[in-house]
């Protein structure tokens, strides 16, 4: 029996009024397969409705619809009950914290936080009302359309409904799901109610950021999974119980399941043809483009097209079996006709699964509004209608509203709640509603609205009915899709285990999806692991090797930590992702953790693996089989749990750069307290305990005794033998551990008197190693359960600081607001009573729509409408705007475009020609993946890939050097610095952008102009920031937009898809300020989503594209769907030409109401009349084509020999308007300006640097005053960790770099904004202050607390020395930077040459003992050679060296023998002049104490090679040589840049990538070759 009655949940499936969908609509030859697959499935002889479809199938009369209906009655009928989830809500209103905007942190802000802390508190908080008085009722199979401007409350509906109530302080009301609460939604009901945000992105951590503090956008989707795998994963997270299952067939296992819902999905969806395409991101589009990622720019595989992306999301939930499902404007950036299949799917999915969806969507055509059962409009968070569509039509025009000439039914129902963009009905002046109260009060005592609330209340009556009656049948409904052993209470349906194994499957195939970065750490790590083993190799086996065996010991675990550092990074790409996935009941984050935890074992073990081979026997450590397995595996358990607890910070950190920051003090921790750099009975009494906190520390353990145990007898080396020449007798080993009259040193007893290590311990250091790595997981699990949704807490606008709206810090903040809306409503109102005065009435009916006679009513309306322009927009003419209005056409002839793909090239564009000329307006459009926005960056050479063919001219001469600079390109992403205002973006655009003739003043007042021409006087000062906080998206558009206009483009503006994302209302503005830029002589060429009817009549000209192929292509094939141009000319008055000439090849008219941008998409769909004959054939053969031609031609000689003449006056046209000092005085400023808006990098960045200094310093607390042989190796050590600091300062600023090169490589270089070399300079020129800022609060704690010396001369040469380090490290790190795809390669590169220079500096393997090929050129090539060289010489230079008695090596004399007469020869006394080295003490007991050292400058002498010698006396050299390495990075750093990145013909951005990418296929190539 059915759990609820068909009268009061279920619609009919043909509901009169709503356009239901065909199941084959994307997929007609697909769906016949599936019946087909379906049929065949071993199934119940008592199952009728397949036998009865048999015959249908047949016969050729077969519905599919009905037929899964059948099954779907077939398994309530068995025991499977069928759950379907109504919602009924009423009087629901929503309240949130805050005034909707804030000022913007700043550097200067958070230093002063106590004050901040103190005046917030005294600050009232203020409640926003955000939604009030939501009513309606959505039953089963039916689909809810909720419209409004932007502000008005729609998000947060559709959030509130479906329980996402992060953010918000309040929720009132009463919202029913099928009787159950929002308690029960939260809990096991999660699956059934599933909300997707607007375009599918989300919010993620700095791995691909732009703004350095908050993080960026990224698609719900992982990149790197094909469109398979990612319906794999979300259908096998909901496979429902083997008794649900079997429900379908008697034989249902769990592979068939997820096999056969993935193939209904993708067939339905039209998918089947992607479904081994990668999904890629939200700049890897349909084709093979040169994209920008936070990767950089790249070739690569291209990923599904945004419809399709689109259908993989409605997929993704039809996967989790959500029974409400409510979708954030998930149609922006879609072409009409893809936008259309978006809806079309979902119409397919409400129907068939009798769920219940919603959706905001602006711009929404009538196709598009007629799917849908019911629509609701909000007006300043209050709803003014709830109903039918045609009874919104009614409601309004009874109100007083007018429908205007080709206005879609959305765009009306919205535009009465714009006062710029309604019409109203003449005598309704007076009488129509103004503000949001009056809408909300018309509408509660409207008929319709009392209707509404009765219905909502009975339905929601019936709810609580059915609810009484079968809630326990419900919950067995529910229960019984859960496994056997899940919790009752659990949003989730498969067990704990299930969600590990297919998360970690979901994990191998993210690994295998992004090779490139694993091979590139694992060639990193092979290059570290010959250095080191290189460096070390065959060490000899004698008493010289005792410290070069513990520093490959400290190299092998501090190499793999160094790497293990990356996933920091690595920890915030896919968080966003795993948390909306908990709250599709899909899996637990903490699950996702523990798989990543288990892959990461076989991956770094393959990756751990070639460097502990290499180094363990290039450095010739001891050759026994347990030997080498203890090494191998103790260095892999330590890996282990350093990547585990990096993960940790990252899951346990919110933001990067904390996590970073602690990151690089805990890489100091494990380098100063492993026991290497201060032996455990050398550390200082207060840190002591880090040792014993310090994993690394036991692992050490476990190396040096593992090695050491097995060293019985090491022979004492000749020339550590004192004094030489001496019997045996008389000698000693002068090393740690030597007994004197002995040749031989123990190495246990070594170990254990220098380090207090036993080899004994290795069983309990494994144990604790083990007990951290486990620790680690359980905490990076932990916190990965409870992290928080990104997006929770919604977005409010960031004022730059000093420049907030006035009315945010008044005490009566309402009654401000009230004011001003009331004055402003005021004046808009009569703004539109007087346009709508001279306007009569337009609609032919109460349904507003045009008869095809009314052509008196269209123009009324557009009298209206210019009346009310000419009131409200400012004028634009072109001496105002143009100072030089284009004369010249720009043209294309014969356009076409390939890019190198595997296997050979894949054709883009194929012979496109065409035109604009000034003071038209042309629209480019075309279906989904027909190369519109290729061919808008081949014409404004935006390419940088491939090749173009083709001829370009301006007027008949070919195109200038600064064609670029002398035109605007506004792109479909809104890219723009997070941390600028609004006016600071357009004054940067006008000043480097406008000619350099042209005064400053003339620049920034045309801003001013710009400003008021975009109505964007209100956010000026306002903060670009990021998607969720900062502008919205109609602000960033008129940005987009207002900063190529500020650049006063003489030639051309080009626009990518400008109305993308924006309200109808926002859209009409932009086009009809567009449309007066042409009218001004302005060249206009842009692309068009979803236009209207009233928006596509204001262009002059179409040109059309098509893919060329007659069906979806195959985009792992070869062979290349080609773009074809097969329409180009004239649109005519209400686009009249364009209709006649579809109209006769296609036989079909346009209808009076029918979007003609509608009717010509829907025209291209269908075939031609004439047989095997396509469009592209049919322009060819037609009169425009022939038209084109001519004009063409004409075109080409329009340019008379005088205009030329007069033309060679002019200055000579420039790459860049602007002069390199105007570039780089304006990126300085901009980029200070960044640095200070950001404040936690420069705070993490200082923070870093100040406990740092204060860490080392106090872990060498007063060493430099120290004269025994221990602090002079300490004093070494306390230098050599203030240059292994640089590594955490390095991942911390090249992730900056990154952020600016992109946003360079994305739309400043295209634009000729500046050059490259500016970019560089300035970033570095940016940082070097904030970086002896930062060196300065290390130095000092550093320098004092060690007292290197007290002198002044000495300090301000230490000073110096860092700062020149502070240099060499940034510099050094850009290179890095400068040719890496992404932060993670970048940091890779970065530590791998970094450890390359710092191992051959001397103090980890003195150059005596390095093989000859490194000892005779390294060391003088390392640049840390000098920098230790300076900063250590200039302590020792002229110190005493006086040993403890503890350090003495006691020398037993001959008998009868004094140790001055016996070390006659070999050394002295200190009461003696100096001879030789060292000097000897007499003991009480006859014997002689040898010292090693008795000056500091005696310690460089077991430093010196025949190539170099180190001396304190150098140091002042060494400061030359120094810069001199400065210079060098900085020159490479443009040479690489250039090289990489800017050279045409070159390998180009991520060419390390390709590279890769190029050596593996040619691999698998060669292994294919092999095969066959």
């Amino acid at each position: 029996m059915p759990l609820h009655s068909p009268a009061l949940s279920t619609v009919p499936l043909t509901s009169p009024g709503v356009e239901h969908v065909p199941l084959d609509a994307f997929d007609n030859e697909g769906v016949l397969e599936l019946q087909r697959t379906i049929t065949s499935v071993p199934r119940d002889k008592s199952r009728r409705p397949y036998d009865a479809e048999l015959g249908r199938i047949i016969s050729g009369d077969f519905d599919f619809r009905g037929f899964l209906q059948d099954i779907l009655e077939y398994g309530i009928q068995h025991g499977r009950s069928r759950r379907t989830v109504g919602l009924a809500f009423s009087d629901v209103s929503v309240e949130g914290a805050g005034v909707g905007y804030h000022e913007g942190a700043t550097l200067g802000s958070r230093l002063a936080f106590p004050a901040n802390i103190i005046e917030k508190r005294g600050r009232k908080r203020h409640v926003k009302h955000i939604l009030q008085g939501m009513e309606g009722a959505v039953r089963p199979g039916q689909m809810l359309l909720v419209l409004g401007v932007p502000g008005s409350g729609c998000t947060t509906l559709l959030k509130t409904l479906t329980c996402q109530e992060g953010g918000y302080t309040a929720i009132n009301g009463d919202v029913s799901y099928a009787g159950w609460t929002k308690k029960h939604v939260k809990t096991f009901m999660r699956g059934d109610v599933v909300y997707c945000g607007e375009d599918d992105l989300d919010r993620i951590g700095q791995e691909m950021e732009i703004d350095i503090e908050r993080p960026l956008m990224t698609h719900r989707h992982l990149p790197t999974l094909t469109v398979k795998q990612t319906l794999d994963f979300a259908v096998s997270s909901r496979v429902p119980s083997q008794q649900v299952r079997q429900g379908y067939a008697e034989d249902y296992s769990r592979s068939n399941y997820m096999h056969t819902v993935c193939s209904v999905l993708a067939i339905i969806l039209g998918l089947r043809h992607v479904l081994d395409t990668k999904v890629g991101n939200e700049l890897i589009r349909g084709g093979w483009l040169r994209v920008v990622e936070r990767r950089g720019p790249v070739l690569m595989e291209s990923g599904i097209s945004g419809g399709q992306k689109k259908r993989v999301s409605i997929a993704e939930v039809l996967a989790c079996r959500g029974r409400i499902v409510a979708f954030d404007n998930s149609t922006r950036g879609l072409d009409a006709s893809t936008a259309l299949e978006f809806v079309k799917a979902l119409r397919i999915s409400t129907d068939v699964g009798q769920s219940v969806t919603m959706a905001c969507l602006y711009q929404a055509s009538d196709s598009i509004v007629k799917l849908f059962d019911k629509i609701t409009v909000l007006y300043g968070g209050r709803q003014v209608f709830f109903g039918t569509y045609d009874e919104g039509l009614i409601y309004f025009h009874d109100l007083g509203f007018e429908r205007r000439f080709g206005q879609s039914i959305g765009d009306f129902l919205v535009s009465v709640t714009d006062k710029s963009s309604r019409a109203i009905r003449p005598g309704f002046e007076n009488t129509v509603p103004n503000t949001p109260e009056e809408f909300g009060a018309l509408w509660e005592e409207s008929t319709f609205g009392k209707m509404v609330k009765e219905d909502t209340e009975t339905y929601r009556q019936a709810l609580k009915m059915e609810y009484d009656k079968g809630a326990k049948e419900f919950k067995q409904s529910v229960y019984a899709d859960k496994a056997r052993r899940v919790p009752k209470r659990s949003s989730f349906i498969i067990t704990y285990g299930r969600q590990v194994a297919i998360a970690l499957k979901r994990r191998y195939q993210m690994f295998m999806g992004d090779k490139v970065t694993f091979l590139t750490v694992l060639m990193a790590n092979t290059f570290q692991a010959l250095i080191t083993g290189s460096v070390f190799y065959s060490m000899p086996y004698n008493t010289t090797s005792l410290f070069s065996r513990g520093g490959v010991c400290f190299f092998a675990l501090l190499l793999n930590s160094l790497s293990a550092m990356t996933e920091v990074a690595a920890g915030y790409s896919q968080r966003p992702i795993v948390i909306r996935q908990k709250a599709l009941g899909m899996i637990h984050p903490s699950a996702d953790a523990i798989a990543n935890s288990l892959l990461i074992f076989p991956v770094k073990c393959i990756q751990v693996t070639p460097l502990v081979i290499i180094v363990y026997f290039l450095t010739d450590l001891t050759r026994t089989a347990s030997a080498f397995f203890i090494f191998y595996g103790t260095v892999l358990l330590a890996t282990y749990t350093m990547v585990a607890f990096f993960r940790m910070l990252a899951a346990l950190f919110r933001d990067q750069s904390r996590a970073t920051m602690v990151a690089g003090l805990a890489v100091l921790d494990f380098a100063l307290y492993t026991g290497y750099v201060i032996p455990r009975p050398s550390m200082v009494v207060w840190w002591k305990w880090l040792s014993y906190c310090n994993p690394l520390a036991f692992a050490f353990e476990m190396l040096m005794s593992n090695e050491f145990r097995n060293l019985n007898a090491l022979p004492c080396a000749s020339s550590m033998l004192i004094p030489p020449g001496a019997n045996l007798a008389n000698q000693v080993c002068a090393g740690t551990g030597a007994p004197p009259g002995s040749d031989t040193i123990n190495g246990a007893d070594y170990l254990a008197m220098a380090f207090g290590y036993y080899f004994s311990n290795s069983g309990r250091n494994a144990g604790i190693l083990f007990g951290f790595m486990f620790f680690f997981i359980l905490a990076y699990v932990t916190a990965s359960e409870y992290q928080a949704d990104p997006l929770a807490g919604g977005g409010e606008m960031i004022y730059k600081r000093g420049t907030l709206p006035k009315a945010s810090t008044s005490a009566d903040l309402d009654s401000v607001r009230k004011a001003n809306n009331d004055a402003t409503n005021a004046n808009e109102n009569n703004i539109s009573n007087n346009a709508s005065a001279n306007a009569p009435g337009i609609a032919g009916g109460a349904n507003g729509v045009i008869g095809a006679n009314d052509t008196h009513n269209v123009d009324g309306a557009r009298s209206a409408e210019a009346s009310t322009e000419k009131q409200i927009q400012p004028q634009i003419s072109a001496s105002t705007h143009l100072s030089d209005p284009p004369t010249k056409p720009f043209i294309w002839e014969n356009v076409s475009y390939e890019v190198p793909v595997k296997g050979g090239k894949r054709r883009l564009l194929n012979d496109v020609s065409g035109f604009v000329r000034p003071g038209t307006m042309t629209a480019l459009m075309g279906e989904s993946g027909a190369g519109k926005t290729t061919l808008l960056n081949v014409l404004a050479r935006r390419t940088d890939t491939g090749v173009v063919t083709g001829d370009f001219s301006v007027g008949g001469q070919a195109l200038p050097v600064s064609f670029q600079a002398e035109t605007g390109y506004v792109q479909q992403q809104d890219t723009h610095l997070p941390s600028t205002t609004v006016r600071e973006a357009l004054e940067f655009s006008a000043i480097l952008r406008q000619p350099r003739t042209t005064p400053k003043a003339e620049k920034l007042a045309y801003v001013d102009e710009v400003i008021k021409m975009l109505e964007m006087e209100s956010f000026q000062d306002a903060l670009v920031g990021e998607i969720g906080e900062g502008l919205s998206v109609e602000q960033r558009k008129r940005l987009s937009i207002g900063v190529e206009l500020a650049a006063r483009p003489k030639l051309l503006l080009f626009l990518d898809e400008p109305t993308s994302g924006l309200s109808a209302q926002a859209s009409w503005s932009i086009v009809k300020f567009l449309k007066k830029l042409a009218d001004a002589g302005q060249a206009v060429l842009c692309t068009v989503h979803q236009p209207s009817g009233e928006l596509f009549s204001q262009f002059d000209r179409l040109l059309l594209l098509r893919r060329g192929a007659t069906s979806l292509p195959r985009y792992n094939d070869t062979a290349s769907p080609l773009t074809f141009s097969y329409s180009f000319g004239d649109l005519g008055e209400d686009c009249k030409d364009m209709i006649s000439y579809f109209r006769g090849f296609s036989g079909r008219d346009c209808l009076p109401e029918e979007n003609p941008a509608e009717y010509m998409l829907d025209v291209i769909a269908t075939d031609t009349k004439r047989p095997n004959t396509t469009w592209h054939d049919l322009f060819v053969e037609s009169p425009l084509n022939k038209q084109l031609e001519g004009d063409l031609k004409a075109l080409k000689v329009l340019t008379p020999i005088s205009e030329k003449a007069v033309g060679s006056h002019e200055p000579k046209p420039r790459h860049y308007a602007s002069s390199f000092g105007t570039q780089l005085n304006a990126m300085l400023k901009r980029s200070y300006a960044h640095y200070w808006r950001t404040p936690n990098y420069v705070l993490a960045k200082i923070l870093l640097n100040t406990l740092a200094g204060l860490f080392i310093g106090s872990s060498f607390w007063d060493q430099g005053q120290k004269i025994d042989t221990a602090a002079l190796q300490n004093k070494l050590f306390a230098t050599f960790m203030a240059l292994i600091l640089s590594t955490s300062l390095a991942q911390q600023s090249q992730p900056v770099f990154l952020q600016q090169r992109d946003l360079f490589e994305a739309r400043e270089r295209p634009s000729k904004l500046y050059s490259w070399p500016v970019l560089i300079l300035t970033f570095v020129l940016t940082e070097i202050p904030w970086n002896l800022l930062g060196g300065t609060l290390f130095w000092v704690p550093w320098y004092y607390m060690v007292r290197y010396g007290d002198a002044s001369k000495l300090a301000a040469f230490s000073w110096g020395v860092m700062m020149i380090f502070s240099f060499y490290w940034l510099t050094f790190a850009t290179c890095m930077a400068a040719v890496a795809p992404n932060a993670v390669i970048a940091s890779t590169l970065f530590a791998a040459l970094f450890s390359f220079v710092l191992i051959f500096c001397g103090v980890t393997q003195p150059p005596p003992q390095m093989p000859y090929f490194w000892r005779s050129w390294m060391p003088p090539l390392s640049p840390f050679t000098y920098f230790i060289e300076a900063l250590l010489g200039n302590t020792l230079n002229g110190q005493d060296i006086r040993c403890t008695q503890s350090e003495l090596s006691i020398i037993i004399p001959p008998s009868g023998t004094s140790c001055g007469t016996f070390l006659a020869n070999f050394t002295s006394s200190l009461a003696e002049p100096p001879l030789g080295v060292g000097y000897y003490v007499d003991q009480p007991d006859g014997t002689c104490g040898y010292c090693t050292y008795r000056t500091g400058n005696q310690f460089w002498l077991h430093l010196n090679t025949s190539t170099f010698t180190y001396s304190s006396s150098h140091r002042y050299r060494d400061i030359g040589i120094m810069w001199a390495f400065v210079a060098f990075n900085t020159i490479l750093i443009f040479g690489l840049f250039w090289l990489a990145r800017i050279r045409k013909g070159s390998e180009g951005p991520g060419f390390i990538k390709r590279l890769i990418q190029s050596i593996t296929s040619r691999r698998r190539g060669q292994a294919k070759g092999s095969i066959a």
